[in-house]
């Protein structure tokens, strides 16, 4: 496999030197609005269907969505759905293509009853991003990881937190649990979906590729990126129940076969060639819990 001999990308590009941080956020520019609206409503119904009450649920509640990425089309789908607030928090700020963000809003607005249109009146039209005051239905929050809600949302308390693709690139799950819970009304809930797959481009037939460096090299590696944490399902299980979570749902969405795990067992590094088939079969999960 002369692919995989490279010394990972070169020490991920001598440690970041390069400013990953921005090229990891990609504008999108190939997607045309149809495509990047379709993608916005199929999270949206992905989240829906998973939250206890479905849509019902939705109605009033104040909403906070972890690393929205390059636009926030999700959360304006949202608001047309009659949430009462979107907060989007961002630990970077993304590149944005305007052009095409604004081409994404208004066809999302298009597609949207007039009652649904008229709740986004005012939302991301005028401005190149949304306000960063908390008394705006839709605002945006850059700079703010997960593990800083509690400080930056003092006083602001919500009921619903989601993600897609956001919290295995947390580097320490205790504080962004803790932050989450700093911030959820008693009975909220939060809704993850977490990807435990290597994110390398070209990794799709390895996706435990990225479990063949040592904890020290690994670290040594991703500390100035955005790498995945590599933390496995039970990890995140576990903290949030540590900090006072009631798990509700845990669905898995990719999983390799046993056969597919023992022949990449020999080439894991520890602490991963000790753990169970099980745990390492789990490559994506949905996570959702209440606080108690």
């Amino acid at each position: 496999m002369a692919r995989r001999s490279k010394i990972w990308r070169v020490a991920r590009n001598l440690r970041a030197g390069l400013r990953l941080r921005e090229s990891q956020s990609g504008t999108h520019d190939r997607q045309t609005p149809e495509q990047l609206a379709a993608v916005v409503w199929e999270y949206v119904e992905d989240y829906v269907k998973r939250l206890p009450d479905g849509r019902a649920g939705l109605a009033g509640r104040r909403v906070v969505e972890l690393g929205p990425g390059n636009h926030l089309g999700v959360a304006l789908a949202l608001v047309s759905l009659g949430v009462g607030q979107v907060i989007c928090v961002d630990r970077f700020r993304p590149k944005q293509n305007l052009a095409q963000t604004r081409a994404l809003y208004a066809l999302l607005r298009r597609q949207m009853t007039p009652e649904q249109s008229s709740r986004c009146t005012g939302l991301l039209e005028d401005s190149e991003a949304a306000p960063n005051g908390l008394d705006s239905p839709l605002c945006y929050l850059p700079n703010c990881g997960v593990e800083e809600l509690g400080v930056r949302l003092q006083g602001h308390p919500v009921d619903l937190i989601i993600s897609r693709s956001v919290l295995e690139h947390v580097r320490d799950l205790d504080r962004a649990f803790a932050g989450m819970a700093a911030v959820l009304r008693p009975g909220g809930t939060m809704l993850h979906k977490i990807d435990l797959r290597s994110h390398e481009e070209g990794d799709e037939d390895y996706p435990l590729e990225f479990l063949t460096h040592s904890p020290s090299w690994w670290h040594w590696m991703t500390s100035q990126t955005g790498e995945p944490n590599r933390q496995r399902q039970s990890s995140y299980v576990a903290s949030a129940e540590r900090h006072g979570f009631q798990l509700g749902l845990l669905e898995v969405t990719h999983q390799l076969s046993r056969d597919k795990v023992a022949a990449l067992r020999p080439r894991l590094a520890r602490p991963f060639r000790e753990m169970s088939d099980e745990e390492l079969q789990v490559t994506g999960i949905w996570l959702r819990a209440s606080k108690v």
